[in-house]
């Protein structure tokens, strides 16, 4: 077993390397260190010279593992859209699979490539698998999963925005092996090629693209509660769309692996099956009982037969995802030893999965989910086997046991890797799991498996399962939102990881008391006397074509804006922000400051106070002027605002609202200085306090100017401010050197004017703009002016998020997110 979970390490581990070696080199080198490793086992045994030759053994396998990661590795990169043809136009020719995505405004699906034909003659095409396309339509055409098509996209290389804490998008696109991402351009070269509708003849995955369709249309016309459709297509049919508005409150209750496709369910229908066929066998015993055939075959292969269909038929109906991969691989297994008369033990059957989805899946290591339930699975097996089945406890003492000690071991990867963790699982759990796996989701399964040819029935059993997904519902409604989280109140860190795995591992084992005691102390004295923080940090969150700063003391935060909103389900505040504030053990902002209404500034505030608690929000002058005739992209910050003249407006919280940004404005962390030398100083340079702006004016001017002075760093924050803004602080003379200065407007050319520039003279500048905008920020000749007063530059759309971290000592220093994330798919 030691040599099939070395290969599995070696394997995963290439999702790390920094850069591929040639595949030839390596192969190479593999062969060689092989070799000396044989020779090294031959001298040792002719001269009976004794060596563990065990950890030479492993190295050699995981060095062969990591052949079959780099070959996968070269093989992910030769089908990703080369950078030098980012952004360019192709006419590709393919079909559609999985189910579409569609709304009022576009439809989102996935393209298979047959055939790529680049616009420029001249250009080689490039060689794509698997495209994420959006199709933005007034009159959107009707796709679906199968159909081929011609279109004309416009593509753009896998790339994500890159922060501490925050979901790793790029990461995510990579492992699902998308070639690029892009979209459909309005041309007539977009033709139907052929419908699947239409066709005698269809592939498997096809059919079952369709199934899951024509069961989707059914569940969404069905009369079911808005909470019980969004469950039951997740159950049924994998499609998370419509539960997303929940997630946050089942992450809260711990129970997000239940109410979507998991493993747990994978093996729940294959114990059905598994039933079903010992069912049919003992059937065909009795029946045939008269008769001398011999019916032991039987008896032996239609259980693990009928667990493996029930639980391939349920993985493809979820759409054959990554983790639905994972959980079939382990219900083979089982089966496969049940089918050989093999007896294989947990941890034995664990290792064997890992290497197979290693082999199917070399990027796995890279998904929170991996980790999650190899995490949950060992932790069951490490409870029940070999020394707690001894004990002689209840069942229901047993299981309440199980879920406790999930809870705990769960914690460690839950924090690192979402953020925090669920205390209220084990008693949630205790109710949900046998709710939901004893009658949610066989009504929902059995409803899609009746649609098509009893449609009536189909809907009275949806309507079963809606009902005891309200009434389990009903009980989650008396919990209080304001429970279940657990957050790290400590920066995450190696140290905190080491701390706490060591304190589970404590609690878990079979041990006295002192020993569960002495496994918490490093924890214990880590959140007692945590690492001292900087005295200053300053951090541009990469949130794409916007804005957000966290400025953070040992005690205090900032933030200056939160980013844009996306769309109505997500916006850089509960996306980015959030999630950096959470991996920085912040559970509070003292002061959030919003420069000015534009959706790339303000946009994401709605998700930002859901995420954490904030104290004071000081608003700039326009964000007092909104109303109907403003975009659909501020409606955010018009709920918000409403919160003064509405308190009961739902999921916002009472926030006292500052008097609007202006001039003068001025304050100090800690509020009353003990020492000057270590306090924050913040003032306000800009608008006036009498500056009147009307909801159709452009509020870039009345951006609320922030400066920060510690020491003998300033930092400037100043918006959007234009020329005119520019050369009004110029002439009030407010404007000294500064340290660090967030370039006015993303570095526009309708900013960052010479006098200003020469006036600042930074010593760095970032540019907070997407990558690859359409905007074109920053605008060459602004860099060119920056480079000429000798700042240093810094591109959040190239580098990620920027740190910039001042010591004790008043040294500055500087960390990039994308270097700190420095594997090879990151290029």
């Amino acid at each position: 077993m030691g040599s099939i979970l070395a290969v599995s390490v070696g394997i995963y581990s290439v999702a790390w390397w920094p850069s591929l070696p040639s595949l030839a080199l390596y192969f190479l080198a593999c062969l060689t260190v092989s070799l000396v490793a044989i020779l090294c086992r031959q001298f040792s045994s002719r001269h009976s010279v004794y060596r563990s030759t065990d950890a030479l053994r492993w190295f050699v396998m995981a060095l062969w593992g990591g052949c079959w990661g780099l070959i996968s590795a070269h093989q992910l990169l030769g089908e990703q859209l080369p950078g030098s043809m980012d952004r360019e136009g192709f006419i590709v020719t393919g079909h559609i699979i999985g189910l579409v995505d569609s709304d009022h405004q576009r439809s989102r699906f996935r393209f298979v490539v047959e055939h790529v034909q680049s616009l420029d003659q001249n250009r080689e095409a490039p060689k794509l698998r698997l495209l994420l396309l959006s199709w933005y339509q007034s009159e959107p055409h009707r796709l679906s999963p199968g159909d081929s098509w011609r279109l004309l996209v416009r593509l753009r290389r896998p790339r994500g925005l890159v922060n501490s804490g925050a979901f790793d998008y790029q990461s995510w696109l990579t492992q699902q092996g998308i070639s690029a991402t892009g979209y459909v351009v309005t041309s007539e070269h977009n033709q139907v090629v052929s419908q699947t509708h239409h066709a005698v003849w269809r592939p498997l995955g096809k059919r079952v693209d369709i199934w899951r369709t024509q069961l989707r249309e059914q569940i969404l016309e069905a009369p079911l509660s808005e909470t019980g459709r969004a469950i039951i297509l997740a159950l049924s049919i994998g499609d998370k769309t419509h539960i997303a508005d929940q997630w946050s409150r089942l992450a809260q209750l711990g129970i997000v692996h239940l109410l979507v496709i998991s493993g747990l369910h994978i093996g729940l229908v294959a114990g059905f099956g598994f039933i079903l066929g010992l069912g049919l066998s003992r059937l065909f015993a009795t029946l045939l009982l008269r008769s001398n055939a011999n019916l032991s075959p039987i008896g032996r292969w239609l259980p693990p037969i009928f667990a493996l269909l029930s639980a391939a038929i349920y993985s493809q109906l979820a759409g054959f995802s990554l983790a639905t991969q994972r959980a079939l691989i382990g219900v083979v297994l089982l089966m496969l030893a049940k089918l050989l008369y093999r007896r294989v033990s947990p941890l034995g059957c664990v290792i064997w999965a890992l290497l197979l989805i290693a082999i199917s899946q070399p990027l796995a290591a890279l998904n929170a989910g991996f980790w999650l339930s190899f995490t949950a699975v060992l932790t069951l097996i490490f409870w029940f086997f070999p020394w707690h089945s001894r004990r002689d406890l209840g069942t229901v003492r047993r299981t309440a046991g199980a879920q406790i000690a999930l809870m705990l071991a769960l914690l460690a990867p839950s924090l690192f890797v979402i953020g925090r963790a669920s205390w209220l699982a084990p008693i949630v759990n205790l109710a949900a799991v046998p709710w939901v796996s004893l009658v949610t989701v066989p009504l929902s399964l059995v409803a899609s498996l009746l649609a098509r040819h009893c449609p009536e029935v189909a809907i009275w059993l949806w309507q079963l399962a809606d009902y005891s997904i309200l009434a389990l519902w009903f009980l989650f409604d008396l919990i209080p939102r304001e429970l279940g989280f657990l957050e790290s109140p400590v920066p995450l860190s190696p140290w905190l990881f080491s701390a706490v795995f060591i304190a589970v591992c404590g609690l878990l084992v079979p041990s006295g008391l002192k020993v569960r005691l002495a496994s918490c102390l490093p924890l214990i004295a880590l959140l007692a006397a945590p690492e001292s923080e900087p005295p200053l940090r300053v951090t541009v969150l990469d949130v794409g074509q916007g804005l957000s700063v966290v400025i953070e003391s040992p005690d205090q935060v900032l933030v200056y804006d939160t980013g844009p909103r996306w769309n109505e389900r997500l916006g850089a505040g509960d996306a980015i922000v959030g999630p950096y504030l959470r991996a920085r053990g912040r559970q509070r902002i003292d002061r959030l400051v919003l420069s000015h209404r534009d959706n790339d500034h303000a946009g994401g505030l709605a998700g930002l106070l859901r995420e954490v608690e904030v104290g004071r929000i000081l608003p700039g002058p326009s964000l007092d002027t909104l109303n109907q005739t403003d975009s659909a992209g501020y409606s955010a910050i018009r709920l918000i605002l409403d919160t003064k003249n509405n308190p009961a407006t739902d999921n916002i919280q009472q926030l006292p609202l500052d008097p609007l940004c202006s001039s003068g404005q001025r304050w100090f962390w800690p509020e009353i200085p003990k020492d000057y030398k270590d306090t924050i100083e913040f003032n306000v340079l800009a608008p006036k306090s009498n500056l009147k702006i009307s909801s159709g004016q452009p509020a870039n001017n009345s951006s609320c100017v922030l400066l920060i002075r510690w020491r003998d760093q300033l930092i400037l924050l100043p918006g959007d401010i234009e020329k005119s803004q520019e050369m009004a602080l110029l002439a009030e003379q407010l404007l000294p050197q500064v340290a660090l200065l967030i370039a006015p407007h993303h570095g526009s050319k309708t900013s960052s004017t010479e006098s200003f520039v020469q006036q600042l003279r930074p010593a760095h500048v970032v540019f907070s703009a997407g990558y690859k905008h359409h905007f074109g920020h920053p605008h060459s000749d602004v860099v060119g002016r920056y480079q000429a007063v000798g700042s240093s530059l810094w591109y959040t759309a190239n580098q990620g998020g920027v740190s910039f971290i001042w010591d004790t000592n008043g040294a500055l220093s500087v960390e990039t997110a994308r270097r700190l994330r420095g594997a090879y798919w990151w290029r």
